[in-house]
């Protein structure tokens, strides 16, 4: 029926207390499924405006022995989840194309694992990787070497050859279609991709001086801060394919959508502390056209769980479903101080 009738909001009164892309510790197999089946039949025509009214733990079972108590709160309740869905901002609907291919930083044995793998799909693969110099190369163990050795050579036989590390290297665009400028003097090379995957290592040899010369607050810079240690080779090598998969299943969805709990940020409002900045690795730092710092983030990389907003001194950070009005509206409908809106039959 709501689909019927064109609802641009509803509010269900069920068992569930979360939002549609929310799954917590205490979410059982059916809640999984009921979310999933929500997810696939109520947002796609009025974008995941669901308010849920958790009238199941909330009322049946802690009030099994008061029907008219239980009825009471239940009144109060879904009165509240009305009050809140009309308050409710639009859902962030932004859609954005994915570009199939990845691009992998570095050839050690995870990223070239995972480049066979992603190549072995179908999907474009681009590797760039530092010069190994002959010391790094002597010091690496003689298994370590054939490994790599005939990763490399596999990935020859695919027609995927491994581009030296440019004089420069700078990583643009958006999760999903990222724009690398690859710089050697006057000439520029431009490679998307979809999907960036990093795997270098100083004990290998492959990080060139240059990458010590990138800010800690670029795209970049915030990616080699999240470089992870070494492991054994068959260890490495399940950990390539791992990444592999996990690339695919997110370039295989053909598009991006933000979660409909994700931020937004007003520039208007950051101060521009960073302390938003500071607990969420989503968010950076930007500078403005007239030289003030403003929190950013890319809403299809945010995971909606409010911690910045928390945070925030100012309010600039908000989330649709989870604003001060949806919280004033809710205890004033609680409270009697809104009318109510529910009639029983």
């Amino acid at each position: 029926q709501a689909a019927e009738w064109k609802l641009d909001k509803v509010v269900l009164a069920a068992c569930r207390c979360c939002g549609l892309d929310q799954i917590c510790f205490s979410c059982t197999d059916r809640r999984v499924m009921c979310q999933q089946h929500l997810s696939n039949n109520l947002t796609t025509y009025y974008g995941g405006n669901v308010e849920f009214a958790n009238i199941r733990e909330q009322c049946a079972w802690v009030h099994k022995d008061d029907p008219i108590g239980a009825t009471r709160k239940t009144v109060d309740i879904i009165s509240s989840g009305v009050a809140r869905a009309r308050e409710a901002s639009p859902a962030v609907s932004e859609e954005r194309s994915l570009t199939g291919s990845a691009l992998i930083l570095g050839s050690g044995i995870r990223g070239l694992a995972a480049a066979k793998n992603l190549a072995t799909q179908g999907y474009s693969v681009t590797v760039v990787s530092g010069p190994e110099s002959n010391i790094a190369r002597e010091s690496q163990r003689p298994e370590y070497l054939e490994n790599r050795d005939s990763l490399l050579k596999q990935l020859d036989e695919q027609g995927i050859t491994v581009r030296s590390w440019p004089q420069a290297l700078e990583l643009d665009g958006s999760p999903g279609n990222y724009d690398t400028a690859l710089k050697d003097g006057s000439q520029i090379s431009r490679i998307g991709a979809g999907a960036v995957i990093l795997d270098l290592g100083k004990m290998d040899g492959e990080v060139p001086p240059e990458v010590d010369a990138i800010s800690e607050e670029s795209r970049l810079g915030r990616i080699f801060a999240r470089r992870i240690g070494s492991k054994g080779l068959e260890e490495q090598a399940l950990k390539g394919a791992a990444i592999a998969a996990r690339a695919s299943a997110y370039l295989h969805q053909g598009s991006l959508s933000p979660r409909a709990t994700a931020v937004t940020i007003d520039s208007k409002l950051c101060r521009g502390c960073g302390d938003c900045a500071a607990i969420c690795s989503y968010i950076e730092m930007r500078e403005t056209s007239n030289g003030t710092a403003c929190a950013y983030i890319d809403q299809a990389l945010c995971l909606g769980c409010g911690a910045c907003i928390a945070h925030c001194p100012t309010g600039a950070i908000t989330q649709a479903f989870q604003s001060d009005k949806h919280i004033s509206s809710t205890l004033e409908a609680l409270l009697g101080k809104a009318p109510c809106v529910v009639e029983i039959a």
